[in-house]
């Protein structure tokens, strides 16, 4: 009956010392009011490298309000540490009081820093209404938010990401933020994804990159569709120091009217619609036309492997 300062997960699964564990399946749960995360994957030991969850699936669950201890940056599926060769997919995330996914690493002060999650996959959830700001900022505000507060409880160490086949809609602030607690080399691929009507701030991004430390082997943005809310004062690319290293592909609207809508902010410069192709190429920006707005998806339904559809 707490709400602050209380360890209270939904579904936790945490190798101890200097233990390991494979194999892990959480599927087709409902997970709702928890005080942290609503399911976590995390292996809690940083002194050591053996402490390591790896081949998780996490498949066909829902959660939602979860995150409520004010003290925390809980949110819907947290993965932390050390967790290898994982998957995330076919999740409903909404309603959560952090991101509804997050990817991040912890250490002690000083050192030495627990890696990151590594061949990571979070693909096709449908994550929307995420980052309330009932119980948090908007520092912790995202549909999927890589890093955190510090490297010491939420840095991302030398992990291993791909984000692909998601519908990111109506989240608070920004649908996916790179946070800038990058530590080592990491490599972030963010493609085929849907992002909708996100709540992004006044000189905000629906993508946000915060000027990270660390370096990228990849930070890859391809493929992806961003649909802005109709508001001349948000991006839908924020890349604060130049950090993605390839992007390509993209959809790229707002529907704000006036030639002088900015789409992207790129290291101090900002990229108006009809000058998109000095940024990207292969952009474009007209706008996609959804079928019916006023009826948005919410999980994905149909059967595992054969027709699986939001």
């Amino acid at each position: 009956d707490s709400t602050t300062g209380d360890y209270y997960y939904g579904i936790k699964v945490s190798p101890n010392y200097d233990k390991s564990m494979s194999n892990v399946h959480i599927l087709n749960n409902i997970v709702y009011n928890t005080l942290r995360s609503g399911i976590a994957l995390y292996p809690s030991n940083y002194l050591v490298t053996t402490n390591v969850l790896s081949n998780a699936l996490v498949r066909g669950n829902e959660v939602y309000n979860a995150g409520r201890d004010t003290t925390s940056a809980g949110g819907g599926i947290t993965v932390k540490n050390e967790v290898r060769d994982s998957v995330i997919e076919f999740n409903y995330l909404h309603n959560n009081s952090g991101p509804g996914a997050d990817a991040l690493s912890g250490g002690l002060s000083g050192g030495p820093y627990c890696n990151a999650p590594y061949n990571l996959h979070i693909r096709y959830n449908s994550i929307t209404d995420n980052g309330n700001s009932i119980y948090r900022t908007a520092n912790w505000s995202a549909g999927i938010m890589f890093g955190g507060a510090s490297l010491i409880d939420g840095g991302f160490n030398n992990g291993d990401v791909k984000v692909y086949g998601n519908l990111i809609y109506k989240n608070n602030a920004h649908g996916v933020v790179i946070k800038n607690t990058m530590a080592g080399t990491n490599s972030i691929k963010i493609y085929n994804n849907t992002f909708y009507d996100n709540n992004v701030l006044a000189g905000g991004g629906a993508f946000l990159v915060d000027n990270v430390g660390g370096t990228f082997s990849a930070l890859e943005f391809k493929n992806n569709l961003i649909y802005n809310k109709n508001d001349s004062s948000t991006y839908c690319v924020y890349d604060i120091a130049s950090k993605i290293t390839s992007h390509s592909n993209n959809i790229y609207y707002n529907p704000a009217t006036g030639s002088g809508v900015n789409l992207i902010y790129n290291n101090g410069v900002s990229i108006p619609r009809s000058s998109i192709s000095s940024y990207e190429s292969t952009a474009q920006v007209n706008n996609p036309n959804f079928k019916n707005v006023s009826n948005l998806p919410m999980r994905f339904t149909g059967t595992y492997g054969i027709d699986m559809v939001p």
